[in-house]
């Protein structure tokens, strides 16, 4: 998918282009950190490599990968929301759908315009605007590394390290046609998992022992430039998903925050539930930085703005995780 697509990038294109493509590619594979790791550090490599400016590159490539982590039938952020909250996945994956059509829209528009004012800046080539642009994405480039930097034939280059045959789709399309079909997410993950390891086995002629240590230590290229673009371990990811429950459980267990609940269901009484829970959950977005904390101190903090049922689930569903 990745060789294919950014064939279509070019000058002109690469903002919105950055976008999409980090957007379709975190719906796949429901991961912001996988995405930005495969076809985020490609677009920006590519980007850098056309004159892009940097930091809208950058903000198209971090906006794009977050969109399969809010709606993706995959995304381990809407299956632990669908979990604390006992609701139907693909429901609740409809209405983020329905109510992110207008961000989504607003934020292709602003890329688009933001390219063609990168073209009007790079075809008038002077004045005070294009030399500052010129200066920062240079100094962009500089701190990207050489290899990731200057490759251009993305094509060629994975063409050199795997088998490119139409079958390395399949997992891909396993996951849009059982999303499509409402099959349930953990039956459609192992269908995926399945064809992945039939197509590293069958295609890709990879060991039994390779592949072992790929699914526990991640994908590690023997080719510097590909390593440069795709190396990716899912160890630390998983560590942060440990640790995060762990804090929760112990933030549950001890009431920690018992008094901080009581002020957040003031807040409720005050401004309803819904913008209370919205303000304490940016607020624990920006302390943890973290997704999984961020999702289970939001649900804690705020179960009892839904009746002291809730609160009761809460407990249950954390002993459970």
């Amino acid at each position: 998918i990745v060789a294919h697509s950014t064939a279509v990038i070019h000058a002109a294109t690469v903002i919105p282009l950055s976008f999409l493509l980090c957007s379709a590619m975190s719906v796949l594979v429901g991961s912001s950190f996988a995405s930005a790791a495969t076809m985020g550090t490609i677009c920006m490599s590519l980007g850098l490599s056309m004159q892009a400016n940097p930091v809208m590159l950058g903000g198209a490539i971090l906006a794009g990968v977050y969109v399969g982590d809010r709606c993706s039938p995959v995304s381990t952020s809407a299956l632990l929301v669908k979990q604390l909250t006992h609701t139907n996945l693909f429901n609740t994956i409809a209405r983020m759908l329905s109510t992110g059509a207008v961000p989504f829209v607003l934020s292709c528009v602003v890329y688009v315009a933001a390219a063609v004012v990168e073209w009007l800046c790079a075809s008038g080539g002077s004045g005070f605007g294009a030399a500052s642009a010129a200066a920062t994405a240079g100094s962009a480039r500089a701190a990207v590394s050489t290899n990731a930097s200057s490759i251009t034939d993305i094509g060629g280059l994975f063409s050199s390290a795997f088998d490119l045959h139409w079958l390395t789709l399949v997992p891909a399309l396993l996951v849009i046609v059982l999303a499509l079909l409402r099959v349930d997410v953990r039956l459609l993950m192992l269908a995926s998992i399945a064809a992945s390891v039939a197509v590293c086995v069958g295609v890709q002629h990879m060991e039994w022992a390779e592949l072992l240590r790929l699914l526990i230590f991640g994908y590690h290229a023997q080719n510097p430039q590909v390593a440069a673009l795709l190396d990716l371990s899912m160890l630390t990811v998983m560590a942060t998903v440990c640790i995060s429950s762990a804090y929760a459980g112990i933030f549950a267990e001890t009431r920690m925050l018992a008094r901080l609940q009581q002020v957040i269901e003031m807040l409720g009484h005050r401004i309803g539930a819904c913008g209370a829970t919205m303000i304490t959950a940016t607020c624990a977005a920006a302390l943890a930085c973290n997704q999984t904390l961020t999702i289970m101190l939001t649900h804690q903090l705020c179960g009892g703005l839904y009746g002291d049922d809730e609160s009761e689930r809460s407990a249950q569903a954390i002993d459970l995780e």
